[in-house]
């Protein structure tokens, strides 16, 4: 089903009544809208004049643990496709029971099995209003069981979508547009989200390297202040070696000075010079 582009069709006569079988796209395609996807479900429907659908036949993969989101998505608008009137002409049918490699995996999928019937955000609504599991085992005798099931029920009421065709909805009006103009708007969200999340982590970071940069930037300078504090008192201190080294050399002089003077003076006072005789010429 979900590797099917557009609708087919297939014929075939089962104990006197013709069976036409529509495979349809799932919406598990990634590489289409969902929205087209839906309108090529919706134009062959209106288009391929067909009796009124029977039942509809829900394959779901046992081999998946859990209900990924494509897989609640296509549950959903299956739900929305189908309406609840319709519901007890849906067979929920696990598939992949072939691939199972033993009795221990085969009992987790049996297990997996109730816990989709029984979780109502599952299929416990579909099956609490008459929606029937039957496994598909791979083979023609499980798809004939299926079958027989949809033909031995009474004649089904329209489907949602069929009322909805008939009422000449636009796609984006009817349930299933709904659920998945919905869906658009929660991705559009999460985008936006993770956009804004990636814009904070940005900003954080260009923050955090301010800060790293501002904090280099004081470092430096206080190395700078430090370095031109110091150059400052060593220029003091030079400046005041020098201006005391200039006054003692000053008194150095000075003192100098003042012994030449004092030995002068006592020279000449003390005594201490030659002593020189002066004779008088005789008259």
């Amino acid at each position: 089903m979900y590797c099917t582009v557009d609708c087919a069709a297939y014929e075939f006569q089962e104990s006197g009544t013709r069976v036409t079988l529509i495979d349809t796209p799932g919406f598990d395609d990634t590489t289409r809208d969902y929205m087209e996807i839906l309108a090529t479900i919706a134009s062959y429907l209106d288009h391929a004049q067909l009796p009124p659908i029977s039942g509809v036949i829900y394959l779901h993969r046992i081999t998946d643990k859990k209900l990924t989101g494509t897989s609640r998505l296509n549950l959903e608008i299956l739900k929305a496709l189908c309406g609840e009137r319709f519901y007890t002409h849906v067979v929920l049918s696990t598939t992949m029971w072939g691939r199972i490699p033993n009795e221990t995996v085969h009992a987790e999928c049996g297990q997996r099995v109730t816990e989709l019937l029984g979780s109502p955000s599952h299929w416990g609504d579909m099956a609490s209003k008459g929606s029937k599991h039957i496994r598909f085992m791979g083979n023609r005798d499980s798809g004939m069981k299926i079958l027989h099931h949809i033909l031995s029920l009474p004649h089904a009421p329209p489907t949602e979508l069929e009322l909805e065709l008939r009422a000449k909805k636009d796609l984006q009006n009817t349930k299933a547009g709904g659920v998945i103009l919905e869906e658009r708007r929660r991705r559009e969200q999460l985008r936006l989200d993770e956009l804004q999340a990636m814009r904070e982590e940005e900003e954080e970071r260009l923050r955090e390297e301010q800060e790293q940069l501002t904090s280099y930037t004081n470092r430096h300078h206080h190395r700078e202040l430090v370095t031109s504090h110091h150059d400052r008192v060593d220029t003091c201190h030079d400046r005041h070696h020098r201006r005391h080294l200039g006054q003692d050399n000053s008194r150095q002089a000075n003192t100098s000075s003042r012994g030449r003077h004092g030995r002068e003076s006592r020279n000449e006072n003390g005594g201490f010079g030659i002593l020189a005789w002066f004779s008088r010429p005789s008259n």
